[in-house]
């Protein structure tokens, strides 16, 4: 069965780990998970970093490293949790990030296996 004490501290690290490396708030106030030209994205980014205390200033890293880092932290946060629902997930699990240029990498994953037959149909001129 699961142990609560553990997901509350893995997700305080989880959000810790956000804070650290991934949200920031800008000096205009824009945080860095925002859409800076759209007023709902900011007013939900912005909610976000309240609910998580964010206070780190500083400017947005570029998109890929941003995207990169949180897809990261996020699959921690996963690799520590996951395990714990068994008893509502039984099997084999292997939590990792898809890094890498090879844009079909994502297709070895049953859900997204389509996307070699896209990527012939479109080298064919289909």
């Amino acid at each position: 069965m699961s142990d609560k004490p553990h997901f509350v501290s893995a997700r305080k690290a989880f959000h810790a780990a956000l804070l650290e490396s991934t949200l920031t708030i800008n000096s205009a106030g824009v945080v860095s998970n925002a859409d800076s030209s759209n007023t709902s994205s900011k007013a939900i980014a912005k909610g976000i970093a309240d609910l998580l205390q964010a206070e780190t200033i500083g400017e947005r890293i570029a998109g890929q490293t941003s995207g990169s880092q949180f897809e990261t932290i996020c699959a921690d946060f996963v690799k520590q949790t996951f395990s714990e629902l068994g008893h509502l997930r039984p099997g084999s699990w292997d939590v990792h990030q898809v890094t890498g240029r090879n844009r079909l990498k994502i297709a070895q994953y049953e859900q997204y296996a389509h996307l070699v037959a896209l990527d012939r149909a479109s080298k064919a001129g289909l």
